[in-house]
C-alpha cells in the first residue's frame, strides 16, 4: 500500500501523525529532532512534530543505541520527585535536556 492511502485512513478515523518529518521514524531520530519533539511536549505541538509524540517515544521497542540513551536520560527526570501520588512533568528539566541535545 502507498503512503497516501495510510494518511487518508488515518485521516478517516481521526488518527494523528504523530512525527510530522517526512519519512522519520522513532528509530530514525537525530539528537536535534528528539530535542523538537520535547519542545512539541511542552508548547503542544510544533511542524515537526504532535505534542504526544514523544509519551509514544518513552514506550517505543527503540532499536538505535544512541536514542535507547537519551530516552533513559529523559525517563531520569521526567517527573518532578515530590513523593506525592500525582505525578507532575517537570518541564524545566525536559527544557535542559532538549538545549543539551541539540548542541550534541
Amino acid at each position: 500500500m502507498n503512503k497516501s492511502f495510510w494518511v487518508w485512513l488515518g485521516e478517516k478515523f481521526g488518527f494523528v501523525n504523530l512525527i510530522k518529518i517526512e519519512g522519520k521514524g522513532f528509530d530514525d531520530l537525530t539528537n536535534e529532532e528528539v530535542s523538537y519533539m520535547i519542545e512539541a511536549f511542552i508548547e503542544g505541538g510544533n511542524d515537526f512534530f504532535d505534542p504526544m509524540a514523544l509519551g509514544d517515544f518513552m514506550n517505543y521497542d527503540l532499536k538505535n543505541e544512541n536514542l535507547i540513551n537519551v530516552r533513559a536520560k529523559i525517563a531520569k527526570g521526567i517527573f518532578i520527585k515530590d513523593y506525592s501520588d500525582i505525578k507532575r512533568y517537570d518541564f524545566e528539566f525536559l527544557r535542559r535536556v532538549a538545549e543539551e541535545l541539540k548542541r550534541a
